[in-house]
């Protein structure tokens, strides 16, 4: 008999829960990391760019090309991708319309305008960093499961401690509703 791990199982379930909910940021992601995965001179610009910009405004770190979105384990893969995208939204942003800017080809300005659309549509920088939030406690629970000397009662603690951080946020989601939304 084949049974999935728990924390391969929480990520499935969170993955299904929330495949809806997470794919406009997951789009803009991938367009993102091809985008600069399959352009040098892209991500040279992009590099000269964070250069002005590190003296003026305070990155969490260094890296700039954004994050694959899928692997092994898809929760820590996403936030990986979320908090570069949530650090360095602005570059991004900025670097896009550079781009765009300076591509002579109609097609390729048309397509690049509609990945910055998608990209600059508010939800798109809200939902990564909820999501963010959302997946924080499911990612400690996962890394503990995942150890090779894995103790029971760690798991089970990590669980119920995990298990009454989404019951608070569920509780202040229903007790402030019309904040919240």
């Amino acid at each position: 008999t084949f049974v999935w791990c728990l924390s391969h199982r929480l990520e499935l379930a969170l993955k299904d829960s929330l495949k809806n909910f997470m794919a406009p940021v997951d789009e803009s992601l991938m367009h993102l990391y091809y985008m600069y995965k399959q352009s040098s001179k892209k991500l040279r610009e992009l590099k000269k760019l964070y250069e002005v910009l590190k003296n003026s405004y305070e990155f969490q770190n260094a890296a700039l090309r954004p994050e694959k979105l899928s692997g092994t384990r898809w929760i820590a893969h996403k936030m990986r991708a979320m908090a570069k995208l949530n650090d360095k939204f602005g570059m991004y942003v900025s670097h896009l319309e550079n781009v765009i800017a300076d591509t002579s080809k109609q097609v390729d300005r048309a397509k690049l305008q509609g990945k910055y659309n998608k990209l600059v549509d508010a939800s798109v920088l809200l939902r990564s960093a909820f999501l963010s939030d959302l997946l924080l406690p499911a990612k400690s629970l996962s890394l503990i499961s995942q150890k090779s000397d894995v103790d029971i009662i760690q798991v089970v603690n990590a669980v119920q401690k995990t298990q009454n951080k989404y019951r608070r946020w569920q509780k202040k989601f229903a007790d402030d509703k019309d904040e919240v939304l």
